[in-house]
């Protein structure tokens, strides 16, 4: 009996005892589809592009711990830990959905042992990364003074564009989710924005055949946030409340296309921010940095970390604080020699 019980194919049924890596791949995608968009498309292209190329033709419930070893050490030759890691996700989540619907497998081969090597690796070489930078590196990181901002916001001012830039530096919203703001999410009673929702873009040869391809037949499409920490309210300013009033409009996208649909975020970066970061000359390439100067400049007035956290719509109070309180140059500069008035 404990022979048996140790002998996995012992108890696979004899439906799936002899099923697969490529038996499962369709069942197993199909199952990815309950999952968000992105998801399900991250998914689908580490298991066509990395996982199944090596086991195809392996039966599911032969897999020993010993060869899903060997494959994580010939994907270290020609990827980064932190990608080892993310196919590890894949494998893993494929083996665990065998185990909780009894097909394949009634236990996960995989070894702890093989992946905690892995992010061994990852962290001692994102602390070779760090200790590598140069000043140089550490003094162009992505920041915006307030002289800045306002630079920005007054050239944009008065332009279908400008609400964009008031929802990402005022509220502190993603770009995919500023993008999918709509009149609906906002209380001008309450003076709240509610984030609900985003934009969502994606190329149709990546969901083809599956049933988000009917979803996104212009690449495009507004949908629900990822988690439950991002559905938040945010207080709506009053220069922003101006701005949605100006136009008399109060259905709808707030930045809809010319033809009236969803504008995709990659088309708003090449064609509305990068056009005016440039002309401006500001050292930034993302629109995200918007967003982390609402967070600094929360910080540097002295809102509450947690009160940042919630209006940020982050689940850990440590992503807002590592990742978005980066001190604006003007309160560093006021700031930077404080300590030697303890010495006058």
């Amino acid at each position: 009996l404990i022979e048996a019980y140790y002998n996995s194919d012992l108890l696979v049924s004899k439906e799936y005892d002899k099923a697969t890596f490529k038996d499962m791949t369709t069942p197993f995608l199909d199952e990815s589809e309950t999952f968000k968009v992105r998801t399900f498309i991250r998914r689908k292209r580490i298991w066509l592009n990395e996982i199944y190329p090596y086991f195809k033709d392996e039966i599911v419930s032969k897999v020993s711990s010993a060869m899903i070893d060997d494959f994580y050490r010939s994907k270290e030759k020609t990827k980064t830990p932190a990608g080892v890691i993310e196919i590890h996700k894949v494998l893993n989540s494929f083996m665990n959905w065998n185990v909780e619907n009894d097909y394949c497998l009634k236990t996960n081969p995989i070894s702890k042992g093989a992946i905690k090597r892995i992010r061994r690796l990852d962290r001692l070489e994102k602390l070779e990364a760090n200790s590598r930078k140069t000043l140089k590196d550490i003094q162009t990181e992505e920041t915006l003074s307030l002289e800045e901002v306002k630079m920005l916001l007054r050239e944009v001012r008065d332009t279908k564009e400008e609400i964009i830039y008031h929802l990402q530096i005022l509220h502190g919203l993603r770009i995919a989710e500023a993008l999918g703001m709509s009149y609906e999410n906002i209380d001008f009673d309450d003076n709240m924005i509610h984030v609900r929702q985003q934009v969502v873009g994606v190329s149709l040869s990546q969901i083809k055949g599956s049933k988000f391809e009917r979803e996104f037949e212009d690449h495009v499409s507004v949908r629900s946030l990822k988690t439950d920490e991002s559905m938040r309210r945010v207080p709506l300013q009053p220069a922003t409340r101006e701005v949605l009033l100006r136009d008399g409009r109060n259905r709808g996208l707030v930045y809809p296309s010319k033809a009236n649909t969803t504008v995709n975020f990659r088309n708003w970066d090449r064609r509305r921010f990068k056009p005016v970061v440039n002309k401006l000359g500001l050292n930034i390439s993302k629109t995200h940095t918007l967003r982390g100067f609402f967070a600094s400049y929360h910080f540097d007035m002295g809102t509450n970390p947690v009160t940042i956290q919630k209006m940020m719509g982050h689940k850990d109070i440590q992503t807002t604080m590592k990742h978005y309180t980066k001190p604006i140059i003007e309160t560093l500069d006021r700031n930077k020699f404080m300590m030697s008035e303890l010495a006058v």
